[in-house]
């Protein structure tokens, strides 16, 4: 039932509800309950009272807030905010919704980028999801490896004690040579450092020389007579002496080839390759060119030992007699680029069944680690001399040390 307002009850009227247009200029229809607003009727209004006559419904359209055209409205008065466009009353949703989104602040430009995010988030998902399942079998090998080697934790898991030494040696040079790289400048001699990469067993030496104290120390250990031990110009030993302008590290094949000969044919080991670079230097047998120690300083440390010196023109011919006659060795003088990038001694030590020898090269471990053959020797040598026992000579040699 609609409501209607002022619906007044006087005094006297006994309780007798007056009808609608008794007293006034017409009955207007209200458009919501309990209250009656003229200027927000769809149809218009008549002015109430006397003093309101005449107000047309073209006038209300023209004046008031709200239109009727225009606006739906609640039954308690709220616009709802839906338009109405002509006479099929059509909806216009986009300005209700533009309304909606300008109250928090939303642009288009926004939810453009929003939904946006949300595709790219979806293909991210996507991606991690397709890549723990293809890397699940991956990841469960990963898990299986966590063991750590007991001999060396820098190598994997399972590999032999024999290999994993092998690895850590090569792993522990990496780490020298890298130290070498960054102290360069401290190397007066460029030859030092070069040495590491030339002779990988000369890398701990190389290492410790910019801090290393230039003295020697006795070879400290005992060999037989005729048996020739294979010394390295670059031992700990011996090799920070100062020797030809640079160390015997890098200079010392003349007094290191003497060392391996005397020991070999005495059994003696009290001199070691300083000593007999004191003797070179004393002498003056020390040159200022490669091989930095002249041919004559073997003839002399010969007579002050008791041995026989001789030299020979180098040839393998001349190589291959002096060994077969046996009790002899040969220093040698080889040519730069043949065993090494510079000339220096060598010792050839025996005649195998083969026909070749061996060769003790205090510059190269690579070279001394097989045979060779004596015309390859013969070849590449400038000089040799041939050193062996005099047992006469060494009895007197004694005697006069007595």
């Amino acid at each position: 039932m609609p409501s209607f307002d002022n619906m007044n009850v006087h005094p006297g009227d006994s309780g007798r509800r007056r009808r609608p247009g008794e007293g006034r200029g017409g009955y207007v229809p209200s458009t919501r309950a309990g209250r009656d607003d003229p200027r927000r009727t769809s149809l218009g209004s008549q002015a109430r009272g006397g003093g309101r006559k005449g107000r047309t419904v073209q006038s209300q359209r023209g004046q008031g807030q709200y239109r009727s055209e225009r606006n739906y409205r609640t039954l308690a008065g709220h616009d709802t905010g839906y338009s109405l466009k002509g006479r099929g009353q059509r909806i216009n949703f986009d300005s209700r919704t533009r309304d909606l989104l300008g109250r928090y602040g939303i642009s288009n430009r926004m939810l453009l980028l929003a939904a946006a995010g949300v595709v790219l988030l979806l293909i991210l998902v996507l991606s991690v999801s397709s890549c723990v399942r293809g890397c699940s079998p991956q990841a469960q090998g990963t898990s299986d490896s966590t063991e750590v080697n007991q001999w060396d934790s820098r190598v994997a898991a399972g590999v032999s004690e024999h290999l994993t030494s092998e690895l850590t040696l090569a792993l522990n040079q990496q780490e020298k040579i890298t130290q070498i790289a960054q102290n360069a400048n401290k190397y007066a001699d460029e030859r030092i450092c070069e040495l590491a990469t030339l002779e990988p067993e000369s890398i701990d030496f190389v290492a410790a020389f910019p801090t290393a104290e230039k003295t020697s120390s006795a070879y400290g250990e005992g060999n037989e007579r005729g048996s020739f031990p294979l010394l390295y110009n670059w031992d700990v030993r011996w090799g920070y002496v100062d020797y030809a302008g640079s160390v015997l590290g890098v200079n010392g094949s003349g007094p290191t080839t003497m060392a391996m000969a005397y020991m070999g044919l005495t059994g003696k080991t009290e001199k070691s390759p300083a000593d007999f670079a004191k003797d070179a230097s004393d002498k003056r047998y020390v040159t200022e060119k490669e091989p930095f120690t002249s041919a004559e300083f073997f003839a002399f440390e010969a007579g002050e030992l008791g041995l026989d010196a001789k030299e020979y023109t180098p040839s393998g011919d001349n190589l291959s007699t002096i060994l077969s006659e046996g009790g002899r060795v040969v220093a040698v003088q080889l040519k730069a680029n043949f065993t090494s990038p510079y000339a220096h001694w060598a010792l050839v030590v025996g005649k195998n069944s083969d026909g070749s020898v061996n060769l003790y090269d205090p510059c190269s471990a690579k070279a001394s680690s097989h045979s060779w053959t004596v015309g390859a020797i013969g070849n590449n040598s400038e000089a040799f001399c041939a050193l062996s026992h005099n047992a006469e000579a060494a009895t007197e040699a004694g005697a006069e040390g007595a």
